[in-house]
C-alpha cells in the first residue's frame, strides 16, 4: 500500500479511495467485513463509475444507488453506512478535507419481529 502523501496526492476517485480503504479494511477488520464492504462499494463504484472525484459526489448519487440495490431498507441502510465510512475514514485519514455525504440521512431500518415456538423457549429456558 503507498503512504499517506502518496496517495493523497495521486488520489482523484471515490474508486482510488475506496482500493485504499478496502486495502486498511482487509488488513484491520474481520474477513467478513470486509467481504461486505467489498461487496458494496464495489457495486457503489459500478453504479457511479470509477472517475467520478470525491468533491462531485453527492446525496442523489448516493439515493440513486441503494434505491436500486434491490434489497430492503435496513440493507440499505447498511449500504449507505459501508460508503460513509470509507469517506469517513479518507477524511481521518487526511485523504479528504470533508466528507461530501455526511448529513445524508440514511433508509430506516425496519424492526424484526421474532417469534418463538413453544418448544423453542423450553430450549433458550435451558
Amino acid at each position: 500500500m503507498a503512504n499517506r502523501e502518496q496517495i493523497r496526492s495521486d488520489l482523484t476517485t471515490l474508486y482510488e479511495l475506496s482500493q485504499a480503504y478496502l486495502d486498511w479494511c482487509e488488513a484491520n477488520r474481520k474477513p467478513n467485513t470486509y467481504e461486505r464492504h467489498r461487496y458494496f462499494l464495489k457495486s457503489f463504484v459500478e453504479h457511479i463509475g470509477k472517475r467520478l472525484r470525491p468533491s462531485q459526489l453527492r446525496v442523489h448519487h448516493v439515493r440513486k444507488w441503494h434505491e436500486g440495490l434491490g434489497v430492503g431498507t435496513t440493507t440499505q441502510n447498511d449500504a449507505v453506512g459501508i460508503v460513509q465510512r470509507m469517506l469517513n475514514w479518507g477524511v481521518e485519514q487526511e485523504y479528504l478535507d470533508r466528507n461530501p455525504i455526511a448529513g445524508m440521512k440514511k433508509p430506516r431500518r425496519k424492526r424484526r419481529d421474532v417469534f418463538y415456538t413453544p418448544e423453542q423457549m423450553r430450549a433458550i429456558d435451558k
